[in-house]
């Protein structure tokens, strides 16, 4: 058994933001949060991924995102737990804005209304 550890990731605001280090087996794709999917760089660790968890138990888009997420290196995930899907967007696009992650994240939350196509 491994010991978590807690990492800082700083977004475009300059707020540090702590994330908790999880063994990358599936646990931590039925949680509500955020995941980090990052690969070991020389520097440190490199975003490759930001991924939404909406705490749906077997969630498949969390568990797909992590095997594209390992073609790109990444070999770690870093979970931070958060209920408030309104914080979550807010978090999210404030470390995409200042890690630049290799892939675009997966937030499968709306930000537009719908289109009325019927209409145009």
């Amino acid at each position: 058994m491994r010991l978590q550890t807690a990492s800082s990731f700083v977004g475009r605001s300059g707020k540090p933001v702590t994330f908790t280090h999880e063994d990358s087996l599936m646990a931590w794709t039925s949680r509500t949060g955020i995941a980090l999917l990052v690969a070991s760089d020389a520097y440190g660790w490199r975003v490759v991924r930001i991924v939404d968890l909406r705490g749906q138990e077997g969630a498949l888009d969390a568990a797909w995102a992590m095997m594209d997420a390992r073609r790109y290196g990444a070999s770690a995930v870093f979970v931070r737990d958060e209920a408030d899907a309104d914080v979550r967007q807010a978090l999210i696009a404030d470390l995409e804005a200042g890690l630049s992650p290799v892939l675009k994240s997966m937030c499968l939350r709306p930000t537009a209304a719908p289109v009325n196509l019927a209409a145009a």
